[in-house]
């Protein structure tokens, strides 16, 4: 998306409060802060239906805090451990959910791993699909 058109809305129709592009990106990273925020225990932001508090406001500022974003998710997901898989994990964002079950969720669609096969229906094992989640099981 060219960083003109980062901030566009249609100006023409029904589209009041509805975020433009970049203000979409905001609200991805900001609401991925806060989904693993609480994977951590902590309280995530309290604003991220509005942009959330990043100032970023810039294409390159934007790219850089969702990019952040997913740094971030990246560090928390490798402190799962077996001593710690089972625990749970609530909130308006990541709960009521396990940090297994989380790190599942995130693998399949990291990987592009669908639930169940498309053929048998059978369940597929997508912890299989994350090197992260295969040192930390052993597998």
């Amino acid at each position: 998306m060219p960083e003109d058109k980062y901030f566009y809305v249609p100006p023409v129709g029904k589209f009041d409060g509805v975020r433009s592009f970049g203000e979409q990106v905001k609200h991805v990273a900001c609401a991925q802060f806060a989904f693993f925020n609480e994977f951590e225990g902590k309280k995530p932001p309290d604003d991220c239906e509005k942009g959330g508090h990043d100032p970023a406001k810039t294409k390159a500022e934007l790219i850089k805090y969702l990019k952040d974003s997913f740094d971030y998710s990246n560090r928390v997901l490798a402190t799962l451990t077996a001593n710690n898989a089972l625990d749970r994990v609530e909130g308006r964002y990541a709960g009521p959910n396990t940090k297994l079950g989380i790190s599942v969720s995130t693998t399949r669609l990291i990987s592009g791993v669908k639930p169940s096969t498309a053929s048998s229906g059978r369940p597929v094992v997508c912890i299989l699909a994350s090197p992260l989640l295969q040192n930390t099981f052993g597998l």
